[in-house]
């Protein structure tokens, strides 16, 4: 086997938890999975398990500083979580393709804002909902952009930036994002609905 498909096999060994200890526990027998020969079953068997496990923790925190450069409103809503739900997200999930920290970003904001994460509150995972919107839109060929929250999103955003309490009333809130054709900067507005309550 070739070096490419060792390099496959140590990068899934860096990235999935579950691989990485059933390696650790028999690499023979994963390594004969992935169809390796003798001489590259005997270079994986030697790595240790405290350097597999090392770079594997640095892989995934340098991938956490970089979608926290990204998400800034959800981690600063989730503080301490947004570390501990991205080393849970990241032991399953592997960006693929050139956009590797957009698109981690965007699968971590959908893994926080699923049903799952009842202990979330809404109004975060609202928060990352919008973020997620906003990174879609580069990649989008619309003009108009709209999405409803349930929360009066400005406010919460201004209540962020300066380490306010979060008021955390329902109040429709409407989110706006307009380009103008030919051009590819997005226009965006944040809309409280008077009279309408959080649906």
């Amino acid at each position: 086997m070739g070096l490419i498909e060792v390099q496959r096999v140590l990068a899934q060994l860096y990235t999935n938890v579950e691989l990485r200890e059933k390696f650790l526990a028999n690499p023979q027998q994963i390594a004969i999975e992935f169809g390796l020969n003798a001489v590259d079953i005997e270079h994986l068997t030697a790595l240790s398990a405290f350097h597999l496990r090392e770079f594997a923790n640095s892989l995934q925190h340098k991938r956490l500083a970089e979608v926290s450069k990204i998400l800034t409103l959800t981690e600063k809503s989730l503080k301490t979580k947004f570390a501990e739900l991205f080393l849970e997200f990241t032991s399953n999930y592997l960006p693929s393709g050139i956009k590797k920290h957009r698109d981690d970003a965007i699968a971590f904001a959908k893994f926080i804002a699923s049903p799952i994460h009842k202990d979330i509150p809404d109004w975060c995972q609202e928060i990352a909902i919008y973020e997620t919107t906003r990174l879609q839109l580069g990649e989008s060929k619309k003009l108009l952009m709209l999405r409803k929250f349930r929360y009066p999103l400005k406010q919460i955003i201004q209540s962020l930036f300066r380490d306010e309490e979060i008021i955390t009333t329902k109040k429709l809130t409407l989110a706006i994002w307009v380009r103008i054709p030919g051009q590819t900067r997005w226009y965006h507005y944040l809309v409280l609905v008077p009279g309408f309550p959080g649906f």
